[in-house]
Order: structure tokens, then sequence, then C-alpha cells
């Protein structure tokens, strides 16, 4: 699943396997991640701030953390 936006005070959810989103500055992007297998193990949330979450560059979780997607 992917999520993108672009608007004001949005939300980019993208909560299936694989999963990535990206959105502009002050906007929240919301992923899971999950085992090979199949298992839920992190629901993260992040503002879309600049610095450490930038503006319009995919990202997904790894390890928990949010990491820019290849």
């Amino acid at each position: 699943a992917h999520a993108a936006t672009t608007g004001n005070n949005s939300i980019a959810a993208a909560i299936g396997r694989n999963s990535r989103a990206k959105g502009a500055i002050g906007n929240w992007l919301v992923l899971a991640e999950y085992t090979d297998d199949g298992k839920i193990v992190s629901v993260q949330t992040a503002k879309v701030d600049g610095e450490t979450i930038k503006a319009d560059t995919f990202y997904t979780l790894k390890g928990g953390e949010f990491v820019e997607a290849e």
C-alpha cells in the first residue's frame, strides 16, 4: 500500500505489508511494519517536519523507525 498527501492538516496512512507513505510539511504519516510471515510488529506515526521527516519523500518502517523508502 502507498499513501501520499499534499493538502494542509492531512494524514497519509499506509498500513499494509511493504507499505510506504509521504506528505507535505505539517501532515502526519501512519505506517505499519510486518514480519516475513505477516504478523504486525509495529505501527508508528510521525509528523512531516521537514527535518527529521522530509516533505514529499516516501518512508517505510524498519525496526520500528521511519526510514526513507528505496
